[in-house]
């Protein structure tokens, strides 16, 4: 879903869709993602949010991505993380 102009993504957005590997939301216009928006892509392995307009993440965001490997947040208007953001499912990698 590459430069689509998406602003905003529903709670909804991803629901029902286990088995999607790769989610590519690049060159768009994301400012916002609800800590839920994800919580559907338990296989999820890459995840591009590059070039968006984010510009914080709530701490459960990453959740439910067991099996995330990448996540791209390149070129956003991040200034800091939370500090858990990372743990849930990354400290054992």
């Amino acid at each position: 879903i590459i430069n689509q102009n998406i602003k905003f993504l529903e709670r909804e957005s991803f629901e029902n869709m286990k088995n999607l590997r790769f989610l590519d939301l690049s060159n768009n216009l994301i400012e916002f993602l609800n800590d839920d928006v994800f919580n559907d892509l338990s296989n999820l392995n890459d995840l591009n949010l590059h070039k968006n307009l984010i510009k914080t993440l709530p701490v459960e965001i990453f959740k439910n991505l067991e099996k995330i490997q990448t996540i791209k947040l390149s070129e956003n208007r991040i200034e800091t993380l939370p500090r858990d953001l990372f743990n849930e499912n990354f400290h054992q990698r």
